[in-house]
């Protein structure tokens, strides 16, 4: 692979699925996202073996564009697992209920050790790329950390759900020992009545 314009690497994975609906959901939820501005916007899509075979027919080309591996460029410890944990929470995060302006999502953070304040600043930041957020409410007396978000519009509320819980890394220090969170869109009356909005 040739490096880019700046000097960084643009590396490939190739991941077999056992059903292809598996990897339909993937490229669905993964394809376009920022992991971080070190990983801005992920391409991913689906491999053929069509296009194995290109490469193989391109092969002097290829054998120009490996990059150099050598001891030096591993000599550092691997870094955590967090984007690891992005990317399993984004594949087996299925939204539960019908489409609304309203979610709520579990274990987005664990009561007992998380911060709630810094946790709810977190959120209302990485809820910015999503919406514009009405209410926002974390549930500190809930084992489950739970936290209940209000957009403006089903968009927001859309985009919270693919991309929010795998975001919950970078908050919450105890994310890796906790449970794959769970989103639920919850309807109006029932998040209304639940805090008393109009």
């Amino acid at each position: 692979m040739k490096n880019d314009d700046a000097g960084n690497f643009n590396g490939v994975a190739i991941i077999t699925f056992q059903r292809f609906e598996g990897a339909r959901k993937a490229v669905s939820k993964l394809n376009g996202l920022s992991f971080s501005s070190k990983y801005p916007n992920l391409k991913v899509g689906f491999y053929s073996e069509n296009e194995a075979e290109k490469r193989t027919d391109n092969q002097d080309d290829y054998e120009e564009e490996k990059p150099n591996y050598n001891n030096n460029n591993y000599s550092q410890k691997p870094s955590s697992n967090i984007y690891a944990e992005r990317f399993n929470t984004l594949i087996s995060t299925d939204v539960r209920g019908s489409l609304s302006q309203n979610i709520s999502v579990s274990h987005m953070f664990d009561p007992s050790v998380d911060q709630l304040k810094v946790v709810e600043d977190s959120i209302r930041k990485a809820c910015k790329s999503f919406g514009n957020i009405l209410h926002i409410f974390l549930d500190n007396q809930d084992t489950n950390g739970m936290v209940y978000i209000r957009f403006d519009n089903t968009i927001g509320s859309q985009n919270a759900a693919q991309r929010l819980p795998s975001l919950r890394g970078t908050w919450s220090p105890a994310s890796s020992k906790l449970p794959l969170p769970q989103v639920t869109y919850e309807s109006d009356a029932q998040y209304l009545s639940m805090f008393n909005l109009k």
